[in-house]
């Protein structure tokens, strides 16, 4: 038996596979979210494409496939899930560990927002978490430059 890619404990056969062939519809966010994991361990990226709102149009193909190719996949882990009271709209908190073709690890921490339409769930978009690097909104400022308070002396005898 082979176990989902997915980690759910099941096999790919009972998981995910009926997602991936269209033989079931996922009843949960979570388990779109998933399926469409295994989707990237499978390269897979039609599903990806087809189990998305418009909301996505600007979704790069060729960029999804190159990725999924080049990385070995290692594991999912979901933190957090929940669906609105509506029950049309749902969120899942996830991490994606992977590696790439130098053998780097890395993971993929994301909160995903799906959408209940046409009796199915879709993923409508998703927002990183913590992979932003830090950015000044002024240009730093030097030890021995002249201080921006402008008293002509340098900063680090000044503000610094």
């Amino acid at each position: 038996m082979e176990l989902c890619p997915c980690d759910s404990g099941e096999s790919y056969q009972n998981c995910c596979a009926p997602l991936h062939k269209n033989k079931a519809k996922a009843k949960t966010p979570e388990a779109l979210m998933r399926a469409r994991y295994c989707a990237y361990v499978t390269a897979d990226i039609e599903f990806i494409a087809k189990t998305q709102t418009t909301s996505n149009e600007n979704f790069d193909a060729a960029a999804a496939m190159k990725w999924a190719k080049e990385s070995k996949w290692k594991g999912l882990k979901i933190i957090k899930t929940s669906i609105a009271p509506k029950k049309d709209q749902g969120m899942v908190e996830f991490v994606a560990h992977y590696q790439d073709q130098n053998e780097k690890n890395f993971y993929h921490h994301e909160i995903s927002d799906f959408v209940f339409r046409n009796d199915q769930w879709l993923f409508d978009k998703g927002t990183i978490v913590g992979l932003d690097p830090i950015k000044r909104s002024q240009p730093k400022v030097g030890r021995n430059d002249d201080c921006p308070c402008g008293s002509g002396k340098k900063f680090k005898k000044c503000c610094g």
